[in-house]
């Protein structure tokens, strides 16, 4: 079995895309080899951004990366959210797409953050079914981000589960 290093695409520099650089994007097009793009942007959106999108996907390779799936919520994942990211990858066929490994809902509100996840075993369970619906629903591989804490977070020790 291939390693996971050697198994993905080569891409070159790439850049997070902002409609702000667009006119100066286009004019440095040879030193850009990829542009990541916030896929919540493109979800339910209107013509011009889908435009847009059509647009940078003609020129650049689109790695889409998304800041609502909540892989880490106990409540697991959002199934509209899903099939807007789904719908976004089939429409520009990403080599792969990325995520953070956060949760960003509890208790059925959206806390509005990207929130650490507690070191526990159940947040792993949670992470683990989470990725798994994920990964029926999009068959493209996922990359996970990590997300900043600017504190520690207090862990719950890791001890070895007891069958």
């Amino acid at each position: 079995m291939a390693s996971f290093a050697t198994e993905m695409t080569v891409l070159g520099v790439g850049l997070a895309f902002r409609p702000s650089f667009r006119a100066d994007l286009f004019r440095q097009r040879a030193q850009v080899d990829f542009l990541e793009i916030t896929a919540d942007h493109y979800f339910n959106a209107p013509p011009e951004k889908l435009d847009e999108l059509d647009l940078l996907a003609a020129h650049f390779p689109l790695i889409p990366h998304g800041l609502d799936l909540s892989l880490g919520s106990a409540e697991g994942i959002d199934p509209a959210y899903l099939d807007q990211f789904a719908t976004l990858i089939k429409r520009i066929s990403p080599p792969w797409w990325s995520e953070h490994l956060a949760f960003t809902r509890a208790g059925g509100v959206s806390i509005g953050h990207l929130a650490a996840l507690p070191c526990s075993h159940e947040a792993l369970d949670a992470v683990v079914r989470n990725v798994e619906a994920v990964r029926r629903a999009i068959d493209i591989p996922l990359i996970l981000e990590n997300v900043t804490a600017t504190v520690r977070v207090p862990a719950a020790r890791w001890t070895r589960r007891r069958s």
